[in-house]
């Protein structure tokens, strides 16, 4: 009988144990799966945010702490580039790092800071006070020199018809190297062989050649350029203080009305004569005016 209920109390015992062993066990594991839920609620979270983030997904999802926080977990960011708690209000984050590690006001444009300007440097002197102190003078930049005025230049160049100025002592250049065939005559009768007849002579036939170059006597205008019967294409220029020459039987004029010529630069080349002086052979008409009156050109003409 005493074994029996000895028996019996070790069987209890056992029991007993064992219900403690298995109490400690179950402790154990809902002490565990109580520390594991807050991670399931912020993975369920976290993935409520991807469904949610379709306009804006997030390849790499913000990791979840390991351990719980009383602070609201974060589980996606809009497009402005701020973070959203659990309770879906937007909290503007400036310069937050998403889990991509791209910035989250990456679409925001950087101001752009102007360039200064460049400044060239100043020139200074530095000069000496009488009470011994150096004195810093800014000395201004020369301004660079701008190039003349074409039209001043043309003024100078190019004198108008009331600055001409010619002297006769100065005299008048050869038009054209060559023998005078038929002299000035203002009182006297010259016979004209192609003419067959007597008249008076304003001007002096120079000879030449057809192709040779006529010159300018003297510096002067030209006035007009026209063809005349039996001058044939001819110029009339002005060399000032009154006086005209009139260039005839030309070709190839190189020159227009208004031009200033120097004396010797090139006018025109000598032409074939007209049917009114055939019979005088090529020749340079020559003609000098004063006030609209006849002059002899020889009297003018300088012997060098």
């Amino acid at each position: 009988m005493k074994g029996e209920k000895k028996e019996y109390q070790n069987k209890k015992r056992l029991y007993l144990l064992g219900l403690c062993g298995v109490l400690a066990v179950s402790g154990a594991v809902y002490a565990g799966t109580r520390k594991s839920e807050p991670n399931k609620g912020q993975k369920e979270l976290v993935d409520l945010n991807d469904q949610g983030g379709q306009d804006n997904p997030v390849k790499n999802p913000t990791p979840v702490p390991a351990h719980p926080t009383n602070e609201p977990v974060n589980i996606g960011q809009d497009e402005a580039g701020s973070k959203t708690d659990v309770a879906g209000v937007p909290t503007p984050v400036p310069g937050q790092i998403t889990a991509s590690g791209e910035s989250g006001n990456q679409n925001q444009p950087t101001p752009a800071v102007p360039a200064e300007p460049t400044k060239a440097p100043v020139p200074t002197v530095h000069t000496a006070s009488n009470d011994g102190k150096i004195v810093v003078q800014t000395k201004p930049t020369d301004k660079p020199k701008e190039p003349d005025d074409p039209q001043e230049t043309a003024q100078v160049n190019n004198p108008t018809a009331k600055e001409l100025r010619f002297s006769e002592e100065d005299g008048l250049g050869w038009p054209l190297s060559g023998n005078v065939v038929k002299n000035y005559s203002a009182d006297k009768l010259v016979y004209f062989e192609t003419l067959g007849q007597f008249k008076t002579n304003p001007c002096i036939f120079i000879e030449g050649k057809k192709g040779s170059e006529i010159v300018a006597a003297a510096d002067g205008i030209v006035m007009q350029v026209k063809k005349e019967d039996k001058t044939g294409q001819t110029i009339v220029m002005d060399i000032g203080d009154g006086y005209t020459l009139t260039y005839g039987q030309l070709a190839d004029i190189a020159v227009k009305e208004g031009d200033y010529v120097k004396a010797g630069e090139p006018l025109a080349k000598l032409a074939t004569v007209t049917k009114y002086y055939r019979m005088e052979g090529e020749h340079l008409y020559f003609q000098v005016q004063k006030d609209g009156q006849n002059v002899n050109p020889m009297t003018l003409i300088r012997s060098e």
